[in-house]
């Protein structure tokens, strides 16, 4: 199964929630992360270091896209 998130925004919280409510089996499923990881929510480094956790561990199951606008600023400032 092919499942893809977005607009997530600093919400860690709410990403963990739906990676719970998927059920995905990064195993054999595919998680497409459409980008939007931070800004608005409180938690953009927790989401942003779950992100790296999930493209470590399944490499070839979980792809992160990036969207320039908003990671671009965080990315230079860790």
């Amino acid at each position: 199964m092919k499942f893809f998130i977005s607009d997530i925004h600093g919400e860690f919280n709410g990403l963990e929630m739906l990676l719970r409510h998927a059920e995905i089996d990064f195993t054999k499923d595919q998680l497409i992360l459409g980008g939007d990881y931070i800004n608005r929510g409180k938690d953009s480094g927790k989401v942003i270091r779950r992100v790296r956790e999930l493209t470590k561990t399944y490499p070839n199951n979980v792809i992160a896209g990036l969207s320039i606008l908003n990671q671009t600023t965080f990315l230079r400032a860790t």
